[in-house]
């Protein structure tokens, strides 16, 4: 069966960038399929581009089929799945399709394409194994793509250098277009042999706009004091007017999963001994702040060592916040998150090593999130409290003979089910509603379910991820036997939202006709400390 060759295209219509989308030159095989041959036989593409001077990869599917396979569109939904049975729900940022013929068994096939790009985090691609990709199609149909043991433990290297690929390919394309742009005219002499240009100021002229020296007619400004004295509840036009002197109009800006947006940066501002430029992000509807995003200056942090500037900057907020209450520090990574009362710290610091297509470099990037989460995390407690604590709000006797969990019987949406609290190091990290219907027919189940999810997407809006999984298809084509192959654990359902500072999560399972509809939230700012005391409680078993 011959190959069908597509010409994969950069997708920049469908980014909001400043410069071109670098490309890995190989596609990557995401499933070994030897059966259907190039009519299936999905890949995966790495693209790199700059969004004002922040580096994004992106991830472009490629799926070869008939037509009437391809109802994935913009705004479908696709679940990247690990062996270690995490997950992650991204939305699908556009989704063009291509047309071509090959011949199959001596005829002429028409075979479409359909490239699907989405944004995932690299740091999960190159360190897990994934197990499967599932992509949202129409009427509750999905594409899944399946990756075998051996697949699945040679893409985090492949997924590793084609990112370094991309990387250099968008390298080169800038540097091309910077040093030939037809928007730039230069006499005859500029091109005189007796003419050089100093090597570290073109570099400067190229690649840093931002001035070595801040103008006196500008405040300058520690980044803790602005966030510790502006009202997060103020709008947009109220941050202008306050901060006048500082506040500059900048090229807009817009954050799309958040719906934020930014139009105005703030100059002068310092972190720690390096200069910045901030960002302020508002709610693109209510003009409401939503976030700070401070920029260090590149030409200040490009030739420091990435580790040594990591140490520097984690000391300082260290100092300010406590201990991150999540870390990454993988690959060319250092990235942070603290979780506190008024908002959330991020931390994305990312470095290039030098090559023979580009300088060492390096982009570090502090945000400050305004906490959206308003009340109680679940029921009458928030994350992180104690067990005494919050059996006194309950004021519910404990079943438990455990001294990590805290569980009772109640009735939650009408239903029957047992509460369960669970805490590390007596903090509230995770809890559960584990609920105990008896129908007669199964069936009912799902629609116990279904009810379920349709009550708590009314209270956190849309699902991040909704779609069932067969793990055995012998009753797929029957319907009324679904409850019954749920049972069995031929089928499972679940649905999730993923949130600031909580995770929620439903499933429906079954075994030896037995049926478990589940409900889960979890702590961000706890799943960390949660997952190494489970590992520190295994390693004891050993």
């Amino acid at each position: 069966m011959k190959k069908v060759l597509f010409l994969l295209f950069a997708l920049t219509f469908s980014l909001k960038v400043l410069a071109q989308v670098g490309i890995c030159k190989t596609a990557l095989s995401l499933e070994d399929n030897n059966f259907v041959g190039s009519l299936w036989e999905p890949n995966g593409t790495v693209n790199y581009t700059e969004e004002s001077g922040v580096g994004v990869y992106g991830l472009v599917i490629s799926l070869n089929t008939s037509d009437e396979y391809l109802d994935i569109y913009e705004g479908h939904k696709v679940s990247i799945e690990y062996l270690d049975d995490t997950r992650e729900v991204l939305y699908i940022k556009a989704a063009p399709t291509s047309y071509d013929n090959t011949i199959v068994s001596n005829r002429v096939v028409s075979i479409y394409q359909r490239r699907v790009l989405v944004y995932p985090n690299y740091d999960n691609l190159t360190q897990k194994q994934i197990k499967r990709i599932v992509i949202q199609r129409t009427n509750g149909k999905v594409w899944i793509i399946n990756t075998t043991p051996k697949r699945a433990k040679r893409l985090p290297k492949e997924f590793a250098k084609a990112m370094q690929e991309a990387l250099s390919s968008y390298k080169t394309k800038v540097s091309n277009n910077n040093y030939f742009n037809e928007d730039k005219v230069y006499s005859d002499d500029y091109f005189s042999e007796k003419e050089t240009i100093n090597k570290k100021e073109e570099e400067h002229l190229a690649f840093d706009e931002t001035p070595d020296t801040i103008s006196n007619s500008v405040q300058t400004v520690d980044f803790y004091q602005l966030i510790s004295t502006i009202d997060w509840r103020s709008k947009e036009d109220d941050i202008v007017n306050k901060y006048s002197e500082n506040i500059r109009k900048c090229a807009h800006l817009s954050d799309n999963q958040e719906k934020a947006m930014a139009d105005f940066e703030f100059v002068g501002c310092y972190v720690g001994n390096h200069q910045s430029t901030a960002y302020i992000f508002v709610d693109s509807i209510t003009r409401e702040l939503r976030s700070i995003k401070f920029y260090l200056k590149k030409s200040d942090i490009d030739n420091l060592d990435p580790q040594e500037l990591s140490k520097e900057m984690d000391d300082m907020l260290i100092s300010l916040f406590g201990e991150p209450d999540r870390v990454s520090t993988v690959m060319k990574h250092f990235d942070r998150v603290w979780y506190t009362d008024k908002y959330l710290v991020k931390v994305l610091h990312m470095f290039y090593s030098a090559s023979h297509n580009h300088s060492a470099s390096q982009f570090y990037i502090l945000t400050f999130e305004k906490n959206k989460s308003e009340g109680n995390d679940f029921r009458v407690a928030k994350w992180g409290e104690s067990k005494e604590s919050i059996m006194k709000k309950e004021g519910k006797a404990d079943v438990a003979n455990n001294k990590d969990i805290y569980l009772f019987s109640d009735f939650v949406a009408g239903k029957s089910c047992d509460v369960a609290y669970i805490f590390t190091n007596n903090k509230l990290s995770m809890a559960k509603y584990i609920f105990k219907p008896d129908h007669t027919n199964k069936n009912d189940y799902i629609k116990d379910y279904r009810e379920l999810v349709s009550l708590l997407s009314e209270k956190y809006g849309e699902t991040s991820y909704d779609a069932p999984e067969w793990h055995n298809t012998l009753y797929k084509d029957n319907y009324e036997d679904y409850g019954f192959a749920v049972s069995l654990g031929h089928l499972s359902y679940s649905a999730g939202w993923v949130g600031q500072t909580t995770d929620i999560m439903i499933v429906l399972y079954g075994e030896n006709y037995n049926i478990n509809l589940v409900v889960q939230y979890i702590s961000k700012k706890f799943e960390q400390s949660m997952e190494k005391e489970q590992r520190n409680e295994k390693i004891k078993d050993l």
